[in-house]
């Protein structure tokens, strides 16, 4: 199995999983609403759709699935996820969002030309501070505040 098929394979797999998870949301109780299943509903379609896709035309040359460094790289960046998600139940949003923005800014820079400290957590604050303007203000959506604060 090709690195595009593998990714295609697990493209699908998620999306079949977001898909299984918004299902499970309410429905919304207000006329003309297109409720909270609408926007996981149109991820897991995009998913499903670029993972059938990958694993139909993956590039047949390209190297076999990943290796080791690849893989650790992989893992860390689903263990920060994972991560992430755990400390914004507990803590709310802001914190975890700014930190995990800094880690995976950090993690996909490493090895590439060396990108200052500065830039990193002025592009985390950016993150964050678009991120919670544009949900807060813009969509009037209440953001979690976790249950430790």
């Amino acid at each position: 199995m090709t690195k595009d098929r593998f990714t295609g394979l697990i493209s699908l797999i998620l999306g079949i999983c977001v898909a299984f998870s918004a299902y499970q949301l309410p429905n919304s109780k207000m006329p003309g609403d297109i409720g909270p299943k609408a926007f996981p509903y149109i991820t897991a379609a995009l998913l499903i759709i670029c993972g059938i896709g990958l694993l139909i035309t993956g590039n047949k040359k390209s190297a076999p699935v990943y290796n080791k460094e690849q893989t650790k790289r992989l893992a860390l960046v689903i263990g920060v996820i994972l991560a992430y998600i755990i400390a914004m139940d507990l803590i709310g949003f802001l914190i975890p969002t700014f930190v995990t923005a800094f880690l995976l800014c950090t993690m996909f820079a490493k090895g590439k030309t060396d990108v200052a400290l500065w830039k990193r957590l002025l592009f985390a604050a950016l993150v964050d501070g678009v991120i919670y303007v544009s949900f807060t203000v813009l969509l009037n959506m209440q953001l979690p505040q976790g249950i430790l604060l």
